[in-house]
C-alpha cells in the first residue's frame, strides 16, 4: 500500500524512489529502508538486472567460491523487502521536478502510473553495446545473442563466436566452452584485456580459440547465422563458419529517463559529486550510469550505500 508523505503541505507517495533493481539500487533501498525511510523500488524487471544474468560472480567479496547473479540479486531483494522497501514492476519513462520549488520529483511509468517522492536514486543500469554491422539486427534471436547464460542453451554442440575479449566476453566464452563444440573469441585490440586469471583459464581450455586485431565486417546467413566475415590480423577479409555470434563489447548507460533533467557527460553518464548527487538537488545516480563508474558489482554496491546515506541526510534536513 502506498502511503502519502507530507512535506510542507505537499503530499508525496514516498520519501524516496529508487529506479532500478540492480546491486546499486537494491543497496540504496536497503540503506533507506533501514533508516525508516519510505522507499519504493521501480524496475521493469525486478530480477533481470545485468548482474542477475551472470552465471557466476567470482570477484564479489565474501564469496570465495563465487555466487550466481540470480542468487545475489534474490538475496538483496529479500533483504531490502524485509526492512520495508516496496517494489513496483514497471518501466520508468520520465522523471520531472514535482514543482518549481526544487523539492520533490514525479516519476512517470510506461503503464500510465505516476509516483512522487522527495528524493530519487537512479540506478537504471546499462545495456549491451551493439556492433552495428550488417546482419546484426537481421539475425537477432536467430543466432545473434548478448547473454550466454540466457541463450547459450540454443547452441549445444555447435560453434559460436564471442566478440569481445574483456572480462565479460572471456567469462561468457568459458561458459559456452562447456556446452559448445568450438568457441572463437575475437578481439579488436592487439591483445585480450581480460584479467590474468581469466586469460589463463581461456588458454587452458582446448575448445576455445582466441584471435586479436580482428574487426567484424558482417554477420552472414540465410534465415539464421551461418558465418562471420572478419578483417583478420593481416588486413585481409575472411569468413569463419559459426552457428552463433555472442556480442559482448561493452555497455551503454540507460539514462533516457534522465534526459533533459540531470547533466550528462559525453558518454551519456550522469555527472555526480562525491555523495553521488547530480546537479539537481535530491537526484542521485549510482552504478553504471554515473560518470567514471568502473562498472563492477562491488563498486555499484558502494555507490548505493553512499547515495543511500546521503539521501537519508538530505531527507533529515528537509
Amino acid at each position: 500500500m502506498i502511503l502519502a508523505k507530507e512535506d510542507g503541505g505537499t503530499m508525496f507517495d514516498f520519501d524516496a524512489i529508487v529506479i532500478g533493481a540492480g546491486p546499486g539500487g537494491l543497496t540504496a533501498a536497503l540503506y533507506l529502508a533501514r533508516g525508516n525511510i519510505s522507499v519504493c523500488v521501480i524496475a521493469e524487471k525486478i530480477y533481470d538486472a545485468q548482474a542477475g544474468l551472470l552465471e557466476k560472480i567470482e570477484n564479489y567479496p565474501g564469496f570465495p567460491d563465487g555466487i550466481s547473479g540470480a542468487e545475489l540479486i534474490d538475496a538483496m531483494v529479500n533483504q531490502a523487502s524485509d526492512y520495508g522497501a516496496e517494489f513496483v514492476t514497471d518501466e520508468v519513462i520520465s522523471i520531472k521536478k514535482y514543482d518549481e520549488t526544487d523539492v520533490g520529483f514525479t516519476v512517470k511509468c510506461a503503464n500510465g502510473a505516476s509516483y512522487s517522492a522527495k528524493v530519487i536514486i537512479a540506478a537504471t543500469g546499462s545495456r549491451h553495446r551493439k556492433l552495428n554491422v550488417p546482419g546484426e539486427e537481421e539475425f537477432g534471436g536467430r543466432g545473434v545473442f548478448y547473454c550466454a547464460f540466457c541463450d547459450g542453451g540454443d547452441f549445444i554442440g555447435k560453434t559460436v563466436a564471442v566478440i569481445g575479449g574483456g572480462d565479460a566476453g572471456v567469462t561468457e566464452a568459458l561458459y559456452l566452452s562447456r556446452i559448445c563444440a568450438q568457441v572463437y573469441v575475437f578481439e579488436m585490440l592487439p591483445e585480450l584485456n581480460a584479467s590474468a586469471v581469466l586469460r589463463d583459464r581461456l588458454s587452458d581450455t582446448s575448445n576455445i580459440s582466441a584471435r586479436c586485431s580482428i574487426t567484424v565486417e558482417e554477420i552472414l546467413g540465410t534465415g539464421a547465422v551461418s558465418g562471420l566475415k572478419i578483417e583478420n590480423e593481416n588486413g585481409d577479409s575472411e569468413v569463419v563458419a559459426v552457428d552463433g555470434v555472442l556480442v559482448d563489447i561493452g555497455l551503454l548507460p540507460n539514462t533516457g529517463c534522465l534526459s533533459g533533467l540531470a547533466r550528462l557527460n559525453e558518454s551519456g553518464r550522469v555527472e555526480v559529486d562525491p555523495t553521488l548527487s547530480s546537479d539537481i538537488p535530491g537526484l542521485f545516480a549510482v552504478g553504471d550510469i554515473r560518470a567514471f563508474s568502473p562498472g563492477q558489482i562491488a563498486s555499484a554496491v558502494g555507490d548505493g550505500a553512499a547515495a543511500g546515506i546521503a539521501a537519508v541526510k538530505r531527507l533529515q534536513t528537509m
